[in-house]
């Protein structure tokens, strides 16, 4: 079958931008194995700018105009834009079915003669979110409950039968590659194996946690008698981006403030194949940021290499690894729990035998790859109104799938902050049961329409 790929972000020829490129990469040879011909439509940037065969059937095209790095893809110009339109629209002409990678494309008549496949792997840069409302596909992948419980309680309240076409992928490991890995790392970047490595494998965003981490090494100094390392990767989009190579530097100056300048350890932005050595060489990886992940690949890769991992109870991080496989769930911007966190989990060996076999479970890497498959080359079409009314208003509310009720307070995703202690945070913190109708608890009517429009109460659906 002849199956056309977009990505707004650039795909390159050895490494990823990040977890989503990765995930369409593994795609991709994927349907390579499976006797697919591809053909991706992608962004051309200054550093990858020729065609090139990914592998043998999978062809890139680096041809699309958009804008050159993250974010904000559609700040360039418009006959830039009616170029990447133009090229879209002629390729769908020529392909059997269309899959939409990361959402983010929503001009339905450039592949309104075409079966239409996308996925979603964010639900907070706004071309993801407004691409989310649309109704240009024939099946919609999220990677996790959560993705789906955000997406059916907001599109859902506009598109009641999203149900139709929304479907769970869960994202998978592939665990021959995310392993204990024997590596030189330490030896590379000057760190001797006595130290305490503590790990931040994420790009150049604040949100990601990089001022908390800090704070983190910080205090870890009157804990430890050991020198404490803390590895950072610089993103290959200092090649192209002085707003990154000014973004490292500024890092460093604030880490100077901080008074740990001499724990900072910057590493090359590594292929997705090589992190397990990455992963390996540190003693604890943090993601304790509050940026909303739709999934958060880093704490599974890091636990099936042996690393523990601490992740602030922020979007699906509150839910992709239960308790009991190494990874420790804070607060967000509680940097004392983090703290004894990691002075916690470095007193136990990750059990990698009891970690592969959950992983392998719950987060099949087989299955994660043949579900996508299937979707989209099943080419089914869907023919329904997915505005239609489904009458299933039951007149119930129930807590937001990106609130959670912390002893901080109610804690909301989208406004990156906990709420003030009110009547309705008494009510959901003795709450055990839901959903609850507006007799079950003291709140008028005006206040609990307020909740939902504040988005911490949800309608039940």
């Amino acid at each position: 079958m002849k199956i056309l790929v977009f990505s707004m972000a650039t795909i390159m020829k050895d490494v990823s931008m990040g977890g989503s490129q990765r995930h369409l990469r593994e795609l991709l040879f994927y349907f390579a194995k499976q006797g697919h011909g591809v053909t991706v439509l992608t962004n051309k940037r200054s550093d990858n700018a020729e065609p090139f065969e990914l592998c043998e059937g999978v062809i890139v095209l680096p041809i699309l105009r958009f804008k050159e790095t993250f974010p904000i893809p559609y700040d360039t110009h418009p006959f830039h834009l009616a170029l990447s339109y133009e090229i879209i629209r002629k390729h769908t002409k020529e392909h059997d079915v269309f899959y939409i990678h990361d959402a983010q494309m929503d001009y339905g008549y450039l592949h309104a003669g075409i079966p239409t496949v996308a996925s979603l792997k964010n639900f907070v840069y706004p071309e993801a979110m407004i691409s989310a409302f649309h109704t240009n596909r024939d099946r919609f992948i999220v990677s996790c409950n959560y993705m789906y419980e955000c997406v059916k309680h907001t599109v859902g309240r506009v598109l009641p039968a999203i149900d139709d076409v929304l479907t769970v992928v869960k994202n998978g490991i592939d665990l021959t590659v995310y392993k204990p890995t024997e590596n030189d790392w330490r030896e590379r970047l000057g760190v001797s194996e006595d130290d305490l490595v503590v790990l931040f494998p994420h790009r150049p965003d604040l949100s990601k946690g990089i001022l908390q981490t800090f704070e983190v090494i910080k205090r870890l100094k009157s804990h430890v008698t050991q020198p404490i390392k803390l590895l950072m990767p610089k993103h290959f989009d200092v090649n192209i981006s002085k707003n990154t190579e000014v973004f490292y530097d500024q890092m460093l100056e604030t880490a100077e403030e901080f008074g740990i300048r001499d724990s900072i350890v910057y590493y090359p932005w590594l292929p997705g194949h090589e992190m397990p050595e990455i992963y390996s060489a540190a003693d604890v990886t943090l993601c304790i940021g509050n940026f909303i992940e739709a999934f958060g690949y880093v704490q599974i890769e890091s636990i099936a290499c042996g690393t523990p991992a601490i992740v602030s109870n922020v979007g699906a991080q509150r839910s992709i690894v239960p308790e009991g496989y190494h990874v420790e769930k804070i607060d967000y911007d509680d940097t004392e729990a983090a703290v004894q966190a990691v002075l916690s989990l470095l007193q136990t060996p990750v059990n990698i035998e009891k970690v592969h076999r959950f992983l392998d479970e719950t987060y099949n890497y087989e299955a994660n790859l043949s579900g996508y498959e299937q979707l989209i080359t099943s080419r089914v079409r869907y023919e329904g109104n997915l505005s239609c009314s489904t009458d299933k208003q039951k007149h119930q509310y129930k807590l937001a799938p990106w609130c959670y009720v912390s002893e901080k307070g109610i804690y909301h995703d989208y406004y990156y902050k906990y709420l003030e202690k009110d009547k309705l945070y008494n009510f959901l913190i003795g709450q055990q049961a839901e959903p609850f109708t507006a007799e079950d608890t003291t709140l008028t009517e005006h206040e609990l329409t307020q909740a939902v429009e504040d988005g911490v109460l949800v309608p039940v659906l």
